[in-house]
């Protein structure tokens, strides 16, 4: 489905084509550069702050979705590309109409009982056509770019996985060719971006029924940040434990990638089910990591239980894959959880959120990814002490 489409990366790469891929992402997603590029990070969280404090102060409501996937496509584009959308602080057609076309058009065509676009396109089709043509065009316009500035520099070390990509050479000696840089790319951004937003989105619903978290969430947002719109730097961010815990516990009840696609490497079995090499199965993320068997009280939203559990209470991380698991472990992973803890902080530390309408209406929308549909909220600006840097709740 994927290279019909024309993307060709590492994450639908198989075999020999795809060992030296992924090599060449895990390296350019490995923690070490997460340093480096922190104060891109920084400076997208605090667009957000900016963002969602005009709202504020203009009193409408935030579409949740939306925002957190502007946030995550800036943040996408400036790693994978070196590029700059700015789509935080500017309105109109951005690349993110144009992504988010994508997996809904795959999602439609891995469940279909028969191809019928293969035979007749459709405006859904022509859509996705479009949407694709435009992406397309402006990568290879970014990669020309590119390209151009790389022979200039001569030998400087590469600065994003485009640069990465564009010299590197796989275990024969051969560079990658731009079908391959091109489809690399474009997985990197629609990765990147649904993944985290959707999390993201998912937390602040969460969020809205837990003051506690809230509180506590505030409480170490404070202490950070430090008055501070964002954690300054990486270090601090690493200390937002409880951010992290709201993720966690995000991921486990709202996995946005509900469904896992294997295909066994070898002969094997699943408990008394006998599994033949090749076979192809789909793992489900969620039912393991609400049960009763793995987590104590379940279906309760409790981002402490990743701070400390009670002794004998059922506890078990293994029963929570949001990442997946082994050799195809999300290359991301580091990354999306950096970003999620900044973003909460940078969030909650700096205002009070309240859900427009019933928690009964958000409702989950699986498009290849799983997110809420109908999030909207309002939000209000929490005062600063000055000489603390605390916050409350302005009026």
């Amino acid at each position: 489905m994927f290279r019909e489409l024309g993307i060709d990366g590492v994450f639908s790469a198989e075999g020999a084509e795809w060992r030296p891929l992924r090599k060449l992402t895990m390296e350019a997603l490995a923690p070490a550069r997460l340093r480096s590029f922190y104060p891109a990070l920084r400076d997208v969280a605090e667009r957000l702050q900016r963002r969602w404090g005009a709202a504020a102060d203009a009193g409408r409501e935030i579409d949740v979705v939306e925002d957190f996937k502007r946030f995550t496509v800036d943040l996408t584009t400036r790693l994978t590309l070196g590029h700059d959308l700015d789509t935080l602080e500017q309105e109109g057609d951005v690349l993110q109409r144009k992504l988010e076309v994508v997996f809904p058009a795959l999602t439609r065509r891995l469940f279909a009982v028969v191809p019928l676009w293969r035979a007749v396109r459709l405006p859904a089709d022509r859509r996705l056509e479009r949407a694709l043509s435009d992406v397309f065009g402006f990568l290879r316009q970014v990669l020309e770019t590119t390209r151009t500035r790389l022979e200039a520099d001569g030998a400087a070390a590469p600065a994003t996985f485009l640069e990465a990509m564009i010299r590197a050479r796989d275990d024969a000696g051969q560079p990658f060719t731009d079908r391959q840089i091109l489809g690399n790319a474009i997985e990197m951004l629609l990765a990147g971006e649904d993944t985290t937003a959707l999390t993201l989105s998912w937390a602040v619903h969460e969020l809205c029924d837990a003051p506690r978290a809230v509180r506590d969430l505030q409480a170490e947002a404070d202490a950070v940040l430090a008055g501070a719109a964002a954690p300054r730097e990486v270090d601090a961010a690493a200390r937002l434990h409880v951010a992290g815990a709201v993720a966690q516990e995000t991921m486990r009840l709202r996995p946005v990638a509900p469904v896992l696609f294997m295909e066994a490497n070898g002969d094997t079995s699943l408990g008394d089910i006998a599994i033949p090499r090749g076979q192809r199965l789909i793992l489900l993320a969620r039912p393991q990591a609400v049960s009763p068997a793995h987590f104590a009280d379940p279906t309760a939203f409790r981002p402490e239980r990743w701070l400390e559990h009670a002794p004998g209470a059922a506890h078990e991380p293994a029963a929570h894959i949001p990442f997946g698991s082994g050799p195809r472990l999300c290359p991301g992973r580091s990354l999306a959880l950096l970003e999620m803890r900044v973003a909460l902080a940078t969030v909650l530390g700096s205002f009070s959120l309240e859900r427009v309408g019933e928690r009964a209406t958000v409702e989950e929308r699986f498009a290849f990814t799983m997110g809420p549909r109908g999030l909207r909220v309002r939000l209000a600006r929490r005062r600063r002490d000055a000489s603390t840097g605390a916050a409350a709740p302005a009026g």
